[in-house]
């Protein structure tokens, strides 16, 4: 089970994602809102580690936590229907 640190941790990688090609539209921020709320974070939550500026990315150790991590940055990348190389490369 993870940290609730662990799972802000998660949701941020998300985002770092969806900046990457400079077009973070709505669809993007649903898919990462749904998933946080999956996760125990709440959108107040979301809000505070934005604004604290730590989105910096973390790569969780354990495989599971990483095949969950790819499984949700694989949701986000294609949300709009489109993948951009910047998010590939991320």
């Amino acid at each position: 089970m993870k940290t609730k640190r662990e799972n802000l941790a998660h949701v941020c990688n998300l985002i770092q994602l969806a900046l990457v090609d400079n077009d973070f539209n709505d669809e993007e921020m649903q898919a990462i809102l749904k998933i946080a709320t999956r996760l125990g974070i709440s959108p107040s939550e979301l809000d505070e580690t934005l604004r604290q500026g730590e989105l910096k990315l973390n790569i969780p150790n354990d495989v599971n936590k990483r095949i969950e991590q790819l499984h949700d940055l694989v949701t986000v990348m294609v949300t709009d229907n489109f993948v951009q190389q910047e998010e590939l490369k991320y």
